[in-house]
């Protein structure tokens, strides 16, 4: 979440247009998703695996198929408030955040292996390979809360409330 500080006179309102507010968050909002799949471009620097570079932890995960980087959507929220960019790709989330798993038998056909080998073996450690919040957290070091700020202020307008209140002369 981006905090803006906006400071509003006495006896005035704050009136943000919902559709100014809307383009202006969905254009932030692309912003991020395109500096994300900026991030899912670049070539993994870890393990290698024949042609295929895996990537190491801490890094982006490396682009086999693409599928993660075109998973990735913005959508706006209807009130206006909010803008939500997430990848819709089952295995986005084990890769952001990581993920521990048991180990199979790695045999087909071999029924009750499972439990067996992972107390031996112990389980499997995905660690995080943070993508979507690594890109987040670089565009607002880039100065996109400035930017977003601006421009919600360009679109604001102050409307005073009720009649205008008359100031007090003196009477000399």
């Amino acid at each position: 979440m981006i905090p803006i500080d906006v400071r509003i006179p006495m006896g005035a309102e704050l009136v943000i247009e919902k559709k100014a507010k809307k383009r202006v968050l969905r254009r932030f909002g692309n912003k991020i998703a395109r500096a994300t799949r900026k991030k899912l471009a670049q070539p993994g620097a870890g393990r290698r695996y024949g042609k295929h570079t895996a990537s190491a932890p801490g890094a982006p995960p490396a682009r086999i198929t693409g599928q993660l980087a075109q998973s990735i959507g913005v959508r706006v929220f209807k009130s206006g408030d909010g803008v939500a960019i997430r990848a819709r790709r089952f295995t986005a989330k084990f890769l952001e955040v990581g993920a521990q798993g048991g180990i199979g038998s790695g045999k087909a056909g071999v029924k009750g292996q499972r439990n067996k080998r992972a107390s031996i073996a112990g389980s499997r450690v995905l660690e995080p390979r943070p993508f979507l919040s690594a890109a987040a957290e670089e565009q607002v070091k880039g100065g996109l809360a400035a930017e977003l700020r601006d421009a919600l202020v360009n679109d604001i307008n102050l409307k005073t409330k009720g009649p205008a209140v008359p100031r007090l002369r003196d009477r000399r």
